[in-house]
């Protein structure tokens, strides 16, 4: 079990304000010390996520809080969304295989009712399972999700 604290920012508007971002993930940051950090891709389409991106590049700098791995996923209807140029491209170096937990993690995002679509949307189940299963065939195992290393400790 792990402990969820939710910022309580306002959606659709945190890259206008960096800041307010930065100042309550350091502090929860401290309190939890993670052992690794998943954010969003920087190449990602959505304005949030880039802001959420660039704040925990600011909050988990290597001299600041150094005690983490940071990886960086992708985001079904926004990552395959941005531009295909560098540095728009998510390219990922790091996959694991979720071919147990791929029903519970259909079963999770069915529960987010604000962001759970229709096919043939990138957030609907249909299309979650057949990404799952595209990242995996690139390793040659069933369903994956991949990942970009950004810092990784053994």
């Amino acid at each position: 079990y792990h402990e969820v604290e939710h910022l309580n920012l306002e959606d659709e508007r945190l890259d206008y304000a960096i800041y307010k971002i930065v100042e309550p993930l350091t502090k929860v940051a401290l309190e939890f010390k993670p052992d690794i950090i998943y954010i969003p891709s920087f190449a990602d389409n959505n304005q949030d996520h880039r802001a959420v991106f660039e704040a925990c590049m600011i909050v988990f700098r290597s001299f600041a809080i150094s005690y983490q791995s940071i990886l960086s996923y992708e985001v079904p209807s926004s990552t395959e969304q941005s531009f295909p140029v560098q540095p728009f491209l998510f390219n990922p170096n790091y996959y694991v295989d979720i071919y147990p937990f791929l029903e519970k993690k259909l079963s999770a995002m069915s529960a987010y009712e604000t962001e759970k679509r229709e096919v043939p949307h990138p957030r609907s189940s249909e299309a979650i399972k057949i990404l799952a299963q595209k990242r995996g065939f690139e390793v040659s195992l069933k369903t994956c999700e991949a990942f970009i290393i950004l810092r990784y400790i053994w």
